[in-house]
């Protein structure tokens, strides 16, 4: 083309005599044709605007600008055979059409079945050449230096390779368009393609579609106009009174009715009357007319066709074929809106796994399979249509945030068949795939670190299963802060806590509440409506202290039980209150109740007994009556309690035989006692007198009880 375009300049400098007033625009004519090579549509523009020319350009004239020193013979091109400023802007606006495309993709080349499997993933050619989707070459033969499509009626030649190996880069020149292609096929399974297309070979080409659906027989008109040359394209024949006008499809760059929701229907009955013949009316330069003729319809569709329902996993669409050897079938795959978004056609087999984007977990899908051709009628389509949801949602559930000083723990439920979890966050509420910040291979639960108190933090969290990514699971949100934090749990009932060795439990004024996550969230275990003052456990019983006595529970708070003989209202006195009543060895539970004393079980609460520390006279109270607190320390029991003889001394009892004997030694203050520690022969004791310290406590002799 280049060398055509130096040719015509030369021509134009040499044949015309450059008159004062046209001089400029020759040279701009020059300038621009070689700004051309860059820009042909830019150029163009230019020219068109700043000289003013007519649109009404003699194409011959122009034909013979394209074939200046070109072999083709010009004699059999009528026009004044001079070459001016009309015929240059016509060589300028056919080069601004030439198109420079590409695509990409995958293959598998099968040797043996001499077949060339293509997927494209992306694609920018409207016409002659790929387009998105998967495509099968069949019948290949592979030499050294050529490569034949049968099919396609196409041979690429390459400079040298292997025989039966299809690695390398090929072209191809297309002689009724002039079009040239050059692909190359990567040993790595890669595909590309680039094209210059200088000519639709079907630009000029209009079709009426014989089309068979479910709901009857149909003819949809297309008129193939990349560049949207035509102004306008009208449709007349058997079906249409008067003439049906087309609407431009800039997706597909072709005129057709199916943008305009229009076509030819009739009904469920076989049309008759057959051949139908269709008049194209189109209008752009000129107005002119041409013809495309109905001769049959598909009768039968494709049977059995899958998948349906819920997809896991790539889908995999198959279908039972309608027998007939001619016949090819294509699959289209289109959103819930009947938006396309993969097709396949060519196809001689009766199955292909989908290949295109990525589907949306939990998105409903469209897809026709099409009976293209077949020896009883080579020109008609039968659409069988199918849909499925793809997956289910299998988001994480259950995220919780917990926030602490200058960070945010993250806990979630593990999904079946999970490999890895990734976690988005930002300072912004509704945080998404996109908005969020990525962290990906997150362990539950993921400490987030380094964060400033007082912002807000917000979260999602996704499965991923081999290389598919689950949706997001609910936003959860958290502010860490200096200090102490609010757990989940009204801070008016906590009253006292318990840990396990895998929960946090805490009695409260409504049942026993448990937690394994920081206290986010917590849950009632019960016993429902009932005070609780303390909560422990013992092997696999929890045990509930409430004003009734002691509650039981074997199934992890699901049921309970009123143990035997435990203290409470219902046995007389004033039952059980306050925190830290419960206390227990390795082969005792022991309770305190107010104004009863102490108490003890050896079977995790089943049964309760009560333990005497003495009385000074038969009408007093036990020594333990007002115990407000009870402390072991391995086999010992520490109580707070009367001293014998004085009742109003808190002294502190001890005991190293489950209660059956008793000591007491002198209290370091004469204010009650609120908690004791005992370690390796040191006490420890503490209360609004402060914290007092003893060295291997020597106690008074052994109490014996006169009463």
């Amino acid at each position: 083309m280049e060398r055509l375009l130096k040719s015509s300049i030369s021509k134009w400098m040499l044949g015309l005599v450059l008159e004062k007033n046209v001089i400029m625009k020759y040279v701009k004519i020059w300038a621009m044709l070689l700004m051309m090579m860059a820009s042909p549509v830019f150029a163009f523009d230019i020219l068109q605007n700043d000289l003013d020319v007519s649109q009404n350009i003699d194409l011959r004239d122009a034909a013979i600008a394209l074939q200046v020193n070109v072999s083709a013979p010009v004699d059999s091109v009528t026009g004044d055979g001079k070459i001016g400023i009309e015929e240059a802007i016509c060589v300028l606006q056919y080069l601004a059409m030439v198109r420079h495309n590409t695509a990409s993709g995958t293959y598998i080349w099968n040797v043996s079945a001499k077949t060339i499997s293509l997927n494209w993933i992306n694609s920018n050619f409207t016409c002659n050449g790929p387009k998105t989707g998967a495509e099968m070459v069949t019948e290949v033969t592979i030499a050294s230096t050529t490569m034949t499509w049968p099919d396609d009626r196409m041979t690429w030649s390459r400079s040298s390779g292997t025989a039966n190996n299809v690695v390398g880069t090929w072209t191809t020149l297309e002689s009724t368009t002039g079009n040239s292609l050059t692909v190359t096929f990567n040993a790595d399974g890669t595909v590309s393609v680039t094209g210059v297309i200088l000519q639709c070979d079907d630009a000029s080409e209009v079709t009426a579609d014989a089309q068979h659906w479910p709901s009857g027989y149909s003819i949809q008109f297309y008129y193939p106009d990349p560049s949207r040359a035509a102004t306008s394209v009208t449709v007349a024949g058997p079906g249409i009174t008067g003439s049906m006008a087309l609407s431009y499809n800039t997706t597909r760059g072709q005129w057709d009715a199916y943008t305009a929701g229009t076509g030819v229907s009739f009904g469920n009955t076989y049309p008759v009357g057959l051949p139908y013949t269709y008049t194209f009316t189109i209008t752009d330069t000129s107005t002119w007319t041409a013809t495309s003729t109905v001769s049959c319809f598909q009768e039968k569709f494709a049977t059995i066709i899958s998948p349906t329902g819920t997809v896991t996993g790539t889908p995999t669409f198959s279908w039972t074929g309608i027998g007939d050897f001619g016949a090819e079938y294509a699959v289209q795959v289109n959103d819930s809106n009947y938006n396309q978004i993969w097709q396949a056609g060519n196809l001689s087999g009766t199955s292909i796994v989908y290949g295109g984007p990525n589907l949306t977990l939990g998105a409903t899908y469209n897809y026709f399979v099409v009976v293209e051709g077949g020896s009883t009628c080579s020109d008609g389509s039968s659409f069988a249509s199918g849909s499925f949801t793809y997956g289910t949602s299998w988001a994480p559930i259950d995220v919780v945030a917990t926030a602490d000083a200058g960070q945010v723990t993250i806990r979630w439920n593990a999904v079946d068949g999970a490999t890895s979890y990734n976690l988005y966050w930002s300072t912004a509420a509704d945080v998404t795939k996109t908005s969020g910040t990525k962290i990906t291979r997150a362990i539950s639960p993921y400490s987030h670190t380094g964060l400033t108190n007082g912002t807000t933090y917000h979260y999602i969290v996704t499965a991923v299963k081999a290389a598919e990514e689950s949706t997001a699971s609910a936003e959860v949100s958290a502010t860490p802060v200096g200090g102490w934090v609010q757990t989940q749990l009204n801070g008016a009932i906590g009253r006292s806590l318990y840990i396990t060795d895998t929960n946090l439990l805490a009695a409260t004024y409504n049942g026993v509440y448990s937690t394994a996550d920081d206290g986010m969230p917590w849950f009632s275990k019960g016993p429902a409506g009932k005070d609780v003052s303390d909560v422990i456990k013992s092997n696999q019983y929890i045990l509930a202290a409430t004003l009734d006595g002691v509650y039981r529970s074997s199934d992890a708070g699901k049921t309970w039980a009123l143990t035997n003989g435990s203290p409470g209202v219902s046995a007389g006195g004033s039952g059980i209150y306050g925190p830290h009543v419960f206390a227990k060895n390795s082969t005792h539970v022991f309770i305190i109740a107010w104004a009863r004393g102490i108490f003890r079980s050896a079977d995790d609460g089943g049964n309760w007994e009560q333990v005497f520390l003495g009385k000074d006279h038969p009408d007093y109270q036990d020594y333990a009556a007002g115990s407000t607190f009870i402390y072991t320390v391995g086999e010992n029991i520490f109580i707070n309690g009367a001293k014998p003889l004085d009742g109003w001394t808190d002294v502190i009892w001890s005991s190293s035989n489950n209660g059956n004997s008793w000591t007491y030694t002198q209290s370091p203050s004469e204010y009650s006692l609120q908690s004791l520690y005992y370690d390796n022969g040191k006490l420890f004791a503490g209360g609004n007198m402060g914290v007092y310290l003893v060295f291997e406590r020597k106690p008074q002799k052994p109490h014996v009880s006169r009463f």
